[in-house]
């Protein structure tokens, strides 16, 4: 009898270990941080505050974007601009960026957030507005 209650004793704290050591080897698998440095460039699609989102691939017969949002609490530099208030919708920009990937219980996390901001060049203008009705009475009159 006593026998049979020692080994239940170490098989319940070889056990109580064992559980311990997953549990710490889970910790340290969930804590796994990798950071890697990045760049895009594209067309300013949205700028705010807090981000700033970038179009850097477009296919216009599809009809399909692919766009990118970045925070800018991290910001370090603006190259060819003043600040960032100078920066437009439609303008062509690179983005130099730190994407963080960690492991976590739930799964893979991704965290992004812009570096510098190169400005490349300002949006292409929109044409003016034009009556085309107004256009075609005209050369109506013409014609007759």
């Amino acid at each position: 009898m006593k026998n049979l209650l020692f080994i239940a004793v170490v098989a319940l704290l070889l056990n109580i270990g064992l559980n311990a050591s997953a549990r710490a080897e889970n910790e340290i698998t969930a804590g796994k941080k990798n950071i890697a440095s990045k760049e895009i460039q594209g067309i300013v699609s949205g700028i705010g505050y807090g981000s700033i989102s970038i179009v850097y691939k477009s296919d216009a017969q599809a009809g399909t974007a692919e766009e990118i949002l970045l925070p800018l609490d991290e910001l370090e530099e603006i190259i060819h601009k003043q600040n960032i208030k100078q920066i437009n919708v439609g303008d062509t920009v690179s983005v130099q960026y730190n994407e963080t990937t960690q492991e976590t219980e739930k799964g893979p996390t991704l965290l992004r957030k812009a570096k510098v901001i190169n400005f490349i060049k300002p949006a292409a203008p929109i044409p003016a507005e034009t009556d085309v009705l107004e256009e075609e009475t005209s050369s109506t009159k013409v014609l007759n």
